[in-house]
């Protein structure tokens, strides 16, 4: 268990410097020819925000997924009952 905790700690780790890696190197080769220290400071800040960012994302999906599911249910409640009614008539 502690194997395969550690190995995902470790792929998270390479896939973030790995974006880390080429945000710097965007950033070195347009922004900040001039210096390039710059680069790997704002590479660090941009690569820390873009898995924040991801999951506000995806809880937004998830906030609207439920919005449309809450209409859903209730719709479907409303149907039924309908239903039930009519056919009591």
């Amino acid at each position: 268990m502690a194997e395969e905790i550690a190995f995902m700690v470790n792929v998270f780790y390479f896939l973030y410097d790995l974006i880390r890696q080429g945000i710097e190197y965007l950033l070195g080769i347009t922004l900040y020819q001039a210096n390039p220290v710059y680069a790997q400071k704002y590479a660090d800040a941009i690569s820390m925000l873009i898995p924040v960012t991801a999951l506000w994302l995806i809880l937004e999906f998830v906030e609207g997924f439920k919005r449309f599911l809450k209409f859903i249910v209730l719709a479907g409640w409303i149907l039924v009952l309908i239903s039930i009614a009519i056919t009591l008539i």
